[in-house]
């Protein structure tokens, strides 16, 4: 099982969810909400979900 901590808003927030063995964050900290149209075209550019270089 993978533990998914969502709503991390600070680096305080985020060293403790990593400290404490969450595989995963989400949340403003890493990432704020953008329209679909962005998401979609963001997904196209990186289709194995990471970025090249």
């Amino acid at each position: 099982m993978k533990i998914v901590a969502e709503g991390i808003e600070d680096k305080q927030q985020m060293d403790w969810i990593c400290a404490h063995g969450a595989d995963a964050l989400q949340g403003y900290f890493n990432a704020m909400p953008v329209p679909a149209e962005e998401l979609a075209a963001a997904l196209k550019a990186y289709p194995d979900g990471r970025p090249r270089g």
